[in-house]
């Protein structure tokens, strides 16, 4: 394989004085450093990564287009800045990891806005007076369609209606429904 090869300050591998990095290039350190085989201290750890991590202790502890980066790319940043003890840049990802779910959760909510549609109906003539039955709202959702549900039913008046002396009488009981449905805003 082949690796790629750092020149950083020592200064800057030294930034956060706790860290193990900080450790392996201090002169008291009882850290034994690996080196290749031209001598150059060698570091096994994921290229890529470890260039973010070099950047961010290059610019004093700022982590700089971060946001661009993807969330696996992100995962391996943290989880190579945990090996090496930096701490604040664990803490620095933690907070952008946070701050990335609550903006997508945001754009979540934002994209399925809804709002209630209302519609009135009267229902009638009914023979019999449904009050005396058991006022059952499911039985009346079933006359309802595209995601409509009885949101308020009521008794509104009785109605009989002659037509003639030699006719039957017409007529029976109404009822308002107030119908809702949920409805989703555009834009």
């Amino acid at each position: 394989g082949g690796g790629r090869f750092f020149t950083p300050r020592g200064a800057t591998l030294q930034f956060q004085r706790e860290s193990m990095l900080y450790k392996l290039f201090d002169i008291t350190s009882q850290f034994d450093l690996p080196s290749d085989s031209t001598g150059r201290p060698f570091i096994d750890s994921d290229g890529d990564t470890f260039a973010l991590i070099l950047d961010y202790l290059r610019r004093g502890g700022r982590l700089v287009g971060a946001t661009l980066l993807s969330e696996d790319t992100l995962a391996k940043l943290k989880a190579d800045s945990a090996y090496f003890g930096l701490t604040n840049l664990v803490e620095d990802l933690e907070a952008l990891a946070e701050e990335q779910k609550k903006s997508r959760q945001e754009a979540e909510e934002t994209s399925r806005r809804t709002a209630k549609e209302y519609r009135s109906i009267i229902l009638g003539p009914f023979e019999e007076d449904l009050r005396k039955e058991y006022m059952d709202l499911t039985r009346l959702n079933n006359l309802c369609q595209d995601g409509w549900t009885v949101g308020h039913a009521t008794f509104l008046f009785q109605q009989e209606t002659y037509v003639g002396a030699n006719m039957p009488r017409v007529g029976g009981f109404y009822y308002g429904l107030l119908l809702e449905r949920e409805t989703t805003l555009s834009g």
